[in-house]
């Protein structure tokens, strides 16, 4: 009986360390797997560290790539503009390193020898591009250059202001004396005076105001004609006001004058009754009373 219980218990021993050593086993197992898991993290970040260490310049003793003088440019769009102080040409600013990227978030400042450059520094953008602009109100060649922090970019660009092109004024057309007739306004081409027509007569209007005493009458019904076809017409500076039989004399200081005289003696001074203009109220007015005129033989 003690042989078979000591049987016994040196099986269910061996059964059981059998089962510890699976489950160890199992264990180990599970173990070495996170263990390598963690061995892999480690070195993957130890690579991914190192990789921004080359890049980015994280840890000691890397030093960044600096700004190139000459693989970076200064260009300007257009090249030739108007020298009126409002025209402008665009000036780009594109800052490399020296391995030939592009920079961003670099201070760059523009200078030119003439005009003015708008604003006086920039910084450049994620295509390593600072943008200002340059106008001019005089004439000549704008040498514009860069600098980028402490280092002068080689390139220049140039930019040429010209002079103010003056539109031709097309030439004004004349109105042939046939197509002229009593009551038109005309001035000669290249002078200012307009005169209204009256038969044979012509009349000075002075001032804008006598434009305003009459509805009918604007400059834009001004005719132009020649210094002859104006020349034609006598000059006349009688008016009398409507209902009146006043006549007065207007002189060029705005000032009226009445012609104290009989009708004998007002035909005796060469005066004719064709050169008489009749006249508002409101014309009458503008016109300050100055002495009379009387016959004098």
């Amino acid at each position: 009986m003690k042989k078979e219980t000591s049987l016994i218990n040196k099986l269910q021993k061996k059964f059981e360390n059998s089962r510890l050593k699976k489950k160890w086993q199992s264990m180990s197992g599970a173990f070495l797997i996170v263990a390598l898991f963690v061995c892999a993290s480690i070195l993957f970040n130890n690579a991914d560290l190192s990789l921004k260490n080359v890049v980015f310049g994280y840890g000691g003793g890397y030093i960044p790539p600096s700004v190139s003088a000459s693989l970076s440019t200064v260009e300007a769009s257009p090249t030739s503009v108007t020298a009126d102080g409002t025209s402008t040409s665009t000036i780009t600013v594109t800052v490399k390193n020296t391995s030939g990227g592009v920079m961003s978030g670099k201070t760059v400042s523009v200078s030119s020898n003439l005009g003015t450059v708008t604003p006086s520094s920039a910084i450049t953008d994620s295509d390593g591009q600072a943008t200002f602009t340059i106008t001019s109100s005089t004439t000549g060649d704008a040498t514009i250059s860069a600098m980028v922090d402490a280092t002068t970019i080689t390139d220049t660009a140039a930019v040429s202001f010209t002079s103010v092109e003056e539109e031709e004024t097309p030439p004004e057309e004349e109105t042939p004396p046939s197509q002229i007739s009593e009551g038109d306004l005309i001035r000669a081409i290249g002078d200012y005076k307009v005169y209204i027509v009256k038969g044979i007569y012509k009349r000075w209007i002075q001032t804008a105001d006598i434009f305003g005493c009459y509805g009918h009458l604007n400059f834009d019904a001004v005719q132009n004609v020649s210094t002859s076809t104006r020349d034609s017409y006598t000059d006349a500076w009688l008016i009398r006001a409507d209902g009146d039989t006043k006549v007065y004399e207007v002189n060029g200081d705005m000032t009226k004058h009445w012609l104290n005289m009989t009708v004998e003696e007002f035909a005796a001074t060469g005066r004719s009754w064709d050169m008489v203009y009749i006249v508002n109220s409101c014309e009458l007015s503008l016109y300050a009373t100055g002495p009379d005129v009387c016959y004098r033989p």
